[in-house]
């Protein structure tokens, strides 16, 4: 008995579809959002991954509230990124990716910790205007390049930039930007070609084009 692919295109007419995008830019299979909850993930859920070691089990799940599709993550590993439209705010441990690296926002503590018990920490120098921390995160959940920011934005691209990728070929010129703006921090697309991506903290509206990372699996929305 030959198995059904669950990431087939339904014949039962559904309010958006979720297509899956080849790595040259096309279209692969398609998958109908016709029921209140669709679970993604490797080996649980109706849309299956099951060849892609990022994505977990149970990943995220699309569903509807009030006639409009939203997706949850449901506690994966590697989180659920949706690619940025204009800005968005981001807070201390958010991620992101621009090209194929991926950020953490580290944000000092106020007032910064220096004594245990009756000994002084001792380090280099801290910047007088010390506003932020970017680390870039490597496979397996280590920390890689750490930038410390004192500026009010710093930008983030393949060359030029304060930030820059020069191998990274999926990095634009001036990819993204990173701004502090009082006592909030904001994500903002440069207009790069492959776009930036964050990670969702725990769900989002999605609206219709929309592009989602579920572990490498690049998807779009089509409502």
């Amino acid at each position: 008995m030959t198995q059904k692919n669950p990431f087939e295109a339904s014949k039962v007419p559904g309010r958006a579809r979720l297509v899956l995008l080849k790595g040259g830019g096309g279209d692969g299979a398609s998958y109908t959002l016709s029921a209140n909850d669709h679970v993604a993930g490797r080996d649980g859920g109706t849309i299956l991954f099951p060849d892609d070691q990022t994505v977990s089990p149970e990943h995220c799940n699309f569903f509807y509230r009030d006639g409009r599709l939203h997706v949850r993550d449901l506690g994966s590993a590697n989180g659920t990124l949706l690619r940025l439209r204009g800005r968005v705010g981001l807070e201390d441990g958010d991620r992101f990716v621009c090209g194929e690296q991926m950020f953490e926002l580290r944000v000092p503590p106020d007032p910064i910790t220096r004594w245990v018990d009756d000994t002084c920490f001792s380090g280099s120098p801290e910047p007088e205007d010390f506003a932020f921390q970017l680390v870039q995160i490597l496979a397996g959940d280590r920390p890689g390049l750490a930038r410390n920011v004192g500026a009010s934005s710093i930008t983030i691209g393949r060359e030029g930039c304060t930030l820059s990728f020069a191998t990274d070929r999926f990095m634009s010129h001036e990819h993204a930007r990173v701004t502090k703006d009082g006592a909030g921090f904001a994500l903002e697309d440069a207009g790069s070609k492959n776009g930036s991506y964050f990670r969702i903290r725990e769900e989002a509206g999605l609206q219709d084009g929309d592009t989602l990372f579920i572990g490498k699996q690049l998807v779009r929305i089509d409502l």
